[in-house]
């Protein structure tokens, strides 16, 4: 009896210890994979912000491309990105997810903001549009010292929630073969 009463006593207190060590290792991978994730899809989102800004550049130029909304719409589906060109007063003119027309006035936008102040802008918010988490990177557009507007992408942060709860799931597993292996005789 005093055998049980001292195995299960030594059980569980090892079993709180690969518990805990396995919060530990998953905390710290997830925060890990997360912070590489959020900066692998800015650098990506910059990467995209720049080929809209040549692209709207030209547009802001002429002004007069009846075809950009479909342009813009076309590429944010092909390079699976959504696109947003806004002048400098805030109104949008080219949407690759909505239309332009029925959009609000984005000036106040923290991205853009920051983009009007200091040439680039970035922010993680909840899309009402979408309806999910967005990573937003705003760019100035600029042409010979003139503010035109900017240019704004956007992806949403499912893919790094993914990655997360796959990691978590892993983890967990882990720790529970850990466990198994660990009381086999």
């Amino acid at each position: 009896m005093l055998r049980k009463r001292f195995f299960w006593k030594i059980y569980a207190g090892s079993l709180v210890l690969v518990l805990l060590a396995a919060a530990i290792v998953s905390i710290l991978v997830t925060r890990r994979i997360e912070r590489d994730s959020m900066h692998d899809i800015e650098q990506s989102l910059h990467d995209r912000a720049e080929l809209l800004r040549e692209i709207s550049l030209q547009f802001f130029r002429r002004e007069s491309d009846p075809a950009f909304q479909e342009r813009v719409q076309a590429i944010g589906h092909q390079i699976g990105t959504r696109l947003t060109v806004i002048r400098e007063d805030g109104i949008v003119i080219a949407d690759s997810e909505k239309d332009p027309a029925v959009m609000d006035n984005h000036g106040e936008r923290g991205e853009i903001l920051d983009a009007r102040e200091g040439g680039i802008g970035r922010r993680v918010r909840y899309s009402d549009t979408l309806q999910t988490r967005m990573m937003y990177l705003a760019l100035a557009v600029e042409d010979g010292g003139t503010l035109h507007g900017f240019v704004r992408t956007s992806l949403p942060l499912v893919v790094v929630e993914q990655r997360v709860r796959r990691v978590r799931v892993v983890v967990a597993l882990g720790a529970l073969i850990a466990d198994g292996a660990r009381s086999d005789p």
